[in-house]
């Protein structure tokens, strides 16, 4: 009987070394594997998509922004050499602005002929449109006084992006040749 004993406790302890080791070996197996299961790659790969897509729409956004302040402030420069260029009398010169979309150019005389070498352009950025042009004498030309820079042509000039016609920048001229922009 005591032999039959010894055997059943031998081979318990057996069956308990044999367990521990086999949950030893299971629970070092499972921290020792590599890599990564399909499960963590979709997950990861969704987060860094959708993380991807915040900013890309941030930085849009940022980049239309941008794009419409630098168009606006070229519009706003060729105003103003334009009148600068009048009011100093450059050249004996009378100049004007002529508006279209993407440009504005500044040219010599009230009429625009279309390119010449003297003639000087400020181009719009290319994500922004010139959406309306809205002047008080002329459609698409600003004309200014000698010496006194005053225009009959004041108004407004409204520019957009071609993505989102909503974004728009304004630049007002007034009746004295100033010029802003909102």
């Amino acid at each position: 009987m005591k032999l039959a004993t010894y055997n059943l406790k031998r081979i318990a302890q057996e069956c308990k070394e044999k367990t521990k080791q086999k949950f030893y070996v299971l629970r070092f197996t499972f921290r020792d594997k590599r890599g990564f299961t399909l499960v963590e790659l979709v997950i990861f790969l969704s987060i860094v998509v959708f993380v991807a897509t915040l900013f890309s729409n941030g930085l849009s956004v940022y980049r239309d922004s941008q794009a419409l302040s630098t168009s606006a402030e070229t519009i706003v420069s060729a105003i103003s050499t334009a009148r600068v260029k009048t009011i100093s009398s450059e050249g004996g010169e009378q100049f004007s602005v002529y508006f279209e979309n993407g440009r504005a150019v500044v040219f010599s005389g009230t009429i625009f002929s279309g390119a010449s070498s003297s003639d000087k352009e400020f181009k719009t950025e290319n994500a922004v449109i010139i959406s309306a042009i809205n002047l008080a004498a002329s459609p698409n030309t600003m004309v200014f006084q000698k010496i006194i820079g005053q225009t009959q042509n004041y108004g407004n000039i409204i520019l957009s992006t071609k993505t989102d016609p909503n974004k728009r920048r304004t630049v007002f001229i007034s009746k004295t040749g100033e010029v802003s922009r909102q």
